[in-house]
């Protein structure tokens, strides 16, 4: 009985590392169950197959300052933030309907009045009969999470309004001033026309070595805040990425985009920019390959980016791999816009990054903004 005791503890538990478990709770198991998960530091609880919260752990009263047995059933709602009470029960509802898992992330009340932000997840369990029971699942506090999600928030935010200023900066300021000094070489290079030829020559050469820095600077100013993703689009952006970066990198980029699509707000239209920018440098940087392919697709239900190269990949179960500050960045920007991204790598298997972002996401018509990019 211990031992069986201490698996179902186990299946509550793996709830906060995200697999998926589907357990058998029999009515043998049960009390003992409750014995062991109330010594557990997060809340465990389950439902019957309506819904109706029939155990919570003793967790729940360090953390709310409520009594779980006065808060079985639904009462449990009442600890919710009023703007989250609807959001919770619906997704309960739909789990139950789908026999499904059910996740969320709801504001709870703390002891001291103030909220904590809560992780929820549940699985759903059968008796011994494989009969649909209910729901059984752990609530982890991840304040400190979303407090630290929301710095980087901030400081993705900043990053962005600085490379814009930059951008700005070099095309108005430096780029014009480079302009004018071309234009002054040239002059010189006219009047020294009866001159002596290597004078010439070295005047020429410096005027072509000019034009290389100014077409350098209007690339570092395009690459920092791109003009066509503001005026033309997510689609037209991606392509020219795609052009610009064979040209540059010596690595071909074969795009493949959907036309028919509505274009995503800003904040998702720059982040699965960036996005594709991390990448392809991953590719040029890292992977050794000579040939990268990014699929753009916009379904019913989500955005789905692709970035894939047939280079010498990497162990893509390591924390920290080769770039992995890159990837760090990746995730970052798909967490921001409520997305996800899976990463398919191993070594010598090449590299596939897919990123899907949810349709619920806001969505601005591209009615007369269709074009491509040269």
């Amino acid at each position: 009985m211990l031992r069986n005791g201490v698996h179902k503890l186990k299946d509550a538990l793996v709830f906060a590392t995200g697999r998926n478990v589907v357990p058998v709770l029999t009515p043998e198991s049960a009390s003992e169950f409750h014995a062991l998960v109330d010594s557990a530091p997060l809340v465990i609880w389950t439902t019957n197959p309506q819904g109706e919260c029939t155990f919570i752990s003793r967790f729940w009263k360090t953390l709310t300052g409520r009594d779980p047995e006065c808060d079985l059933g639904y009462r449990w709602c009442q600890a919710l933030h009023p703007e989250d009470q609807a959001r919770a029960a619906s997704d309960l509802t739909a789990a139950i309907q789908n026999r499904g898992v059910c996740v969320g992330e709801y504001r709870v009340r703390r002891v001291n009045r103030h909220y904590a932000w809560v992780l929820d997840r549940g699985v759903p369990y059968f008796d011994q009969h494989g009969e649909f029971a209910g729901h059984i699942g752990t609530c982890v506090d991840i304040s400190a999470r979303k407090t630290l999600d929301a710095k980087i928030d901030i400081l993705v935010l900043g990053m962005e309004a600085e490379r814009k200023r930059i951008a700005r900066e070099l095309h108005d300021d430096i780029g014009q001033k480079l302009a004018l000094l071309g234009v002054a070489l040239s002059e010189i290079e006219h009047l020294l026309k009866h001159e002596a030829g290597p004078i010439k020559k070295k005047v020429r050469q410096t005027r072509d070595l000019l034009g290389e820095i100014a077409s350098d600077t209007h690339l570092i100013s395009h690459n920092l805040h791109p003009a066509v993703l503001m005026h033309l689009g997510l689609l037209p952006a991606l392509r020219r990425l795609c052009n610009d970066f064979s040209a540059q990198k010596k690595v071909y980029v074969e795009f493949d985009g959907d036309s028919s699509y509505d274009d995503p707000s800003s904040e998702v239209s720059t982040a699965l920019f960036r996005i594709a920018q991390e990448c392809l440098s991953n590719v040029a940087k890292h992977s050794g390959a000579g040939a990268a392919k990014v699929v753009f697709r916009h379904g019913l239900d989500s955005i789905q980016l692709i970035i894939s190269d047939s280079g010498c990949g990497f162990d893509s179960s390591q924390t920290l791999p080769l770039g992995g500050l890159g990837l760090i960045s990746i995730r970052e920007r798909v967490r921001m816009v409520g997305g996800e991204v899976q990463i398919h790598s191993a070594p010598g298997e090449g590299t596939k990054i897919i990123v899907l972002v949810p349709s619920r996401m806001q969505f601005r018509k591209t009615a007369g903004r269709k074009a491509t990019a040269a």
